[in-house]
């Protein structure tokens, strides 16, 4: 019986939080994007599948629609994830123009937090 309380009560915390989010905003590449960086940690290619999901959910499919390739954002991902790629993650942040320095290391502070 304390399970039900505690399923019914969680329940709700889930509800009144979905009911918080501001309206227009789409977090299901998240979901998308974890799946991507923790098979990259682990120094594992993702599918083309994966990446396929990744690149269609709303945020990604608009960047590389607009603004920056998928290769862009793999190759920032395995400089950024991949323990593999540590050297070349060093390289290739003394030589690239500040804007994808910013970007790179955005994507290592997610890595640390």
């Amino acid at each position: 019986m304390p399970f039900l309380y505690v399923a019914a009560f969680l329940s709700l915390l889930i509800f009144a939080e979905e009911k918080k989010r501001p309206a227009g905003f789409d977090f299901s590449g998240l979901e998308k994007f974890q799946q991507v960086m923790s098979l990259l940690e682990k120094d594992a290619e993702p599918s083309p599948e994966m990446w396929e999901k990744l690149f269609a959910s709303p945020g990604y499919a608009a960047l590389t629609r607009s603004e920056f390739s998928p290769e862009f954002f793999k190759n920032m991902f395995r400089l950024a994830f991949m323990p593999s790629r540590s050297d070349d993650l060093a390289q290739y942040l003394s030589e690239i123009k500040e804007w994808r320095k910013a970007m790179l290391e955005h994507y290592l502070k997610v890595k640390k937090n």
